[in-house]
């Protein structure tokens, strides 16, 4: 806290700046119970030095030694570990060259994947009882791995556990403001934006000239801090996108502004928010909230501040997002039947899967008519 009595501020970082690497979610969500942290520093040391032509790094066993200040063995360990989970593949080297590590695309982790590193793991240490020389090291290794493969689960089984505090990035300063948490006088003078220095570059959208449009925009009319330019602004980056992205109604930018608008959603932050997710992305944080409405007291900021920060919704809810209206429609239609009846005596004409019905029942079939009606809503 400033001497002075003034605002305590905290400034985090800017995903926008150059000279960052990235990896994928499902790394931390699914795959660090199994790689453990000396597997992730791996991982991330080699996807800092892999290059962009064929994403492989050939750093040295010296220097991956001194510089992650873990032993040779447990690199060899972990290296075997991650190529038994199909994240990296190692051509070996020799005396005079390194070994190169591809940094592949990441596998989901499901329970056909476990059994199949179980079946692995197992293998290798067959392998090394049957040596002369077994090494006990190795061994002690390949135990712990089974042990953690027997006791995994992901990083969404511990979500929603209890109340979390609102953050706000530097990008965010117009979300209280839309949520009516403070005024613009609060911090217009504690965040700095340059327009001019941002890089973007759209995921799924491919069309740089739109989606470049309506960044700049957003940020131009955050500076304002004027609600009738946010207003006009917003309008026109959404009209904007409509016209250039027609094509595809899940990736159409307008689809996904005109769906959130409807759940609460509304100022810079829509433009902002529509831009950074495709419509079954932005249907699984909806169908989230309501399934977890107790946990919250603002859905549509929360909405916000998870797809600003780049989260995934849970993956349950990512199923249940891309499920087609008219599915969501014959699930309606016949909702006595699938609650009160036991599975095998559902209809056979039934679109959903067994398990599907029972994870659309699971979160929205103990919420009475009412609760299915909002829920369904998300579809239309």
């Amino acid at each position: 806290m400033a001497d002075n009595g003034q605002e305590h501020i905290i400034r985090v970082r800017d995903r926008r700046a150059r000279h960052q690497f990235s990896i994928h979610n499902r790394i931390i969500d699914d795959w660090l119970p199994i790689i453990g942290l000396p597997g992730l520093g791996l991982y991330n040391l080699y996807c800092r030095m892999s290059n962009s032509a064929d994403e492989r790094a050939w750093p040295g066993y010296s220097f991956i030694s001194q510089h992650l200040s873990i032993s040779k063995s447990t690199i060899s360990c972990y290296n075997e570990l991650l190529e038994w989970c199909d994240l990296i593949h190692i051509e070996p080297g020799n005396r005079r060259m390194s070994n190169d590590y591809y940094v592949l695309e990441i596998p989901t982790l499901t329970d056909e994947r476990l059994a199949g590193l179980r079946i692995a793991v197992e293998a290798a240490r067959d392998r090394e009882v049957a040596t002369e020389q077994p090494n006990q090291g190795k061994l002690q290794f390949m135990e712990f791995v089974l042990e953690r493969i027997d006791n995994w689960r992901p990083a969404q089984s511990y979500w929603g556990k209890k109340p979390r505090p609102t953050v706000v990035h530097p990008d965010q300063t117009s979300f209280l403001d839309d949520q009516g948490g403070s005024t613009a006088e609060d911090h217009s003078s504690t965040v700095e934006y340059h327009p001019s220095t941002v890089e973007y570059h759209p995921g799924t959208t491919g069309d740089q000239g739109g989606t470049h449009a309506v960044l700049e925009q957003s940020l131009v009319t955050i500076l304002s801090n004027n609600p009738e330019q946010q207003s006009t602004a917003t309008s026109q980056s959404l009209s904007q996108h409509e016209c250039d992205e027609e094509d595809d109604d899940t990736n159409d930018v307008g689809a996904v502004a005109s769906f959130l608008q409807e759940h609460g959603i509304v100022g810079t932050n829509l433009a902002r928010v529509a831009e950074r997710v495709d419509l079954d992305t932005a249907r699984a944080w909806v169908l989230y909230t309501l399934a977890e409405r107790e946990q919250f007291t603002n859905p549509p900021g929360f909405i916000v501040s998870q797809i600003l920060c780049g989260v995934e919704p849970p993956p349950d809810f990512l199923v249940l997002g891309s499920l087609p209206q008219a599915d969501l429609d014959w699930m309606w239609d016949h909702r006595e039947q699938i609650y009160w009846l036991p599975s095998d005596a559902w209809p056979a004409d039934m679109p959903l899967t067994d398990d599907l019905a029972c994870l659309w029942w699971q979160y929205f079939g103990h919420e009475g008519e009412q609760g299915q009606k909002e829920a369904r809503r998300v579809y239309a």
